[in-house]
């Protein structure tokens, strides 16, 4: 309507007009309330199978199926199930779970309600309504469904909004409490966990803690501190997703009925950027203490960057790796996993290991490593020329304790020793080594490799 005719109809004498005008304004408000939820609950419901869809995607160890989808006009509801895939996970946790006896793993049940329109009235009759305009919300309920069929709600609830845009928020709430199964003690902590998606730019973020779990098995008991994340990751456009990861951990301890061990804090950082088909990351794990390899308890702290990766390659190297571990893929002859792999490394790329440091009952163990790897023309590299292209450098250092035990039991670290590759210095065996055009240089003696058999 023409700003004219508008002023004219809440300008008229009387009061007259004024009344027309709040007819139509009352008009357009049923509207919005009464004929857009129709319309939008049609685009929630897509929203919704977007964001789990992205999810799979994205995971690539899980299969999303959606079980039904009953729409109404204010409010629809359906199921969608989460499966893990098979693959390494799968058979690991299959392994790890013996009450299964082989039995698949269990799926996840997401029952969703979702009130929608413009305007979601029909949302005020349950918790954690809202007005809020966008496409809907929608409150989720959780379950595990068994091999046999039987069926185990799960505590808390899922509240999600649908935004106009398509853009999906959820938030999971959780109070303390606990479970006893057929064979174990479950206690948890309280926990809130945000979790936003857009399907349209690819960006998943996640927010949320989880004061404390305890697992109590009739074997052993599993005891986790506050755990925290906080992740904000986008679709690089290469088959793989960039940007800022968080997670802590404040504590775990296992008490079995022979031994015991714990640890903690655990902090782990990282971040990665694609600028102009370049791919660059950083990591950082720090852990204040937990069990060595080597016996007894330690720290460790972890500082490790890759710069100007070739992002095109990395995405196809990491779509040939996800295919060959795919069992239901049945083209394994088209996957060329060694040239993608060796096509990334003519990409050119540096990695950087700043900071290996682990500090246990027999000393300070240090490392430090390098590795930068010149462009080639992709048509021509080869193993042998990839490195003929690699400049290299390494340093060690090993408590003269842990060596001097380690060699005892193991013949290639004695050897290590004759050979010279790990030189005693005062309290430490320190290994000083360097790699450029193919020859190898360690604590200052020169190796040449043999390349020609190299293709």
């Amino acid at each position: 309507m023409p700003r004219a005719s508008i002023s004219r109809l809440f300008a008229g004498p009387q009061g007259v007009n004024v009344k027309k005008g709040m007819v139509v304004l009352l008009i357009a408000i049923a509207l919005v309330l009464l004929v857009s939820p129709g319309i939008i609950g049609r685009l929630a419901e897509r929203s919704v199978d977007d964001g789990f869809d992205q999810a799979a995607r994205d995971s690539g160890e899980i299969i999303v199926s959606s079980t039904g989808f009953d729409r109404g006009w204010f409010t629809s509801a359906g199921q969608h199930r989460i499966e893990l895939r098979e693959g390494e996970l799968y058979y690991m946790l299959l392994g790890a779970v013996d009450d299964f006896s082989g039995d698949p793993l269990p799926a996840l049940l997401i029952d969703t309600r979702l009130d929608h329109g413009l305007i979601p009235v029909s949302s005020m009759n349950r918790d954690h309504g809202s007005l809020m305009p966008g496409l809907g919300s929608a409150i989720s309920t959780l379950s595990v469904e068994f091999a046999d069929g039987t069926v185990v709600p799960l505590p808390g609830a899922l509240y999600s909004t649908v935004g106009l845009t398509g853009e999906l928020q959820s938030r999971l709430e959780l109070q303390a409490d606990s479970a006893r199964g057929r064979n174990a003690q479950l206690d948890w902590g309280s926990a809130e966990f945000l979790l936003r998606s857009d399907a349209r730019s690819g960006s998943i973020g996640v927010q949320g803690t989880l004061q404390s779990l305890a697992v109590e098995s009739a074997t052993e008991t599993v005891i986790l501190g506050r755990f925290s994340v906080d992740l904000a990751l986008t679709q690089s456009g290469h088959g793989y997703m960039v940007g800022p990861v968080e997670m802590t951990l404040d504590s775990f301890g296992v008490i079995g009925e022979d031994t015991s061990s714990s640890g903690g804090p655990f902090h782990l950082r990282s971040d990665s950027s694609v600028t102009d088909e370049r791919l660059n990351a950083r990591l950082e794990l720090q852990i204040g203490s937990a069990p060595l390899p080597m016996g007894g308890t330690g720290s460790v702290q972890l500082v490790a960057r890759l710069e100007d990766a070739d992002a095109v390659a990395l995405g196809r190297f990491k779509q040939s790796l996800d295919a060959s571990r795919d069992p239901d893929f049945e083209e394994l002859e088209t996957i060329d996993l060694q040239g993608d792999l060796l096509r990334l490394l003519a990409g050119g790329m540096a990695l950087h290991v700043d900071q290996l440091d682990i500090t246990g009952p027999f000393g300070n163990f240090t490392s430090r490593f390098s590795a930068a790897l010149t462009a080639s023309p992709a048509d021509r590299i080869s193993w042998a020329g990839a490195l003929l292209a690699l400049d290299a450098s390494a340093e060690v250092s090993l408590p003269v304790a842990l060596v001097e035990m380690a060699a005892q039991s193991d013949s290639q670290m004695r050897a290590a020793i004759d050979a010279g590759f790990l030189l005693q210095q005062g309290d430490y065996y320190v290994m000083k080594a360097a790699f450029k055009k193919g020859l190898l240089n360690v604590n200052g003696a020169p190796m040449a490799l043999p390349l020609m058999g190299l293709q």
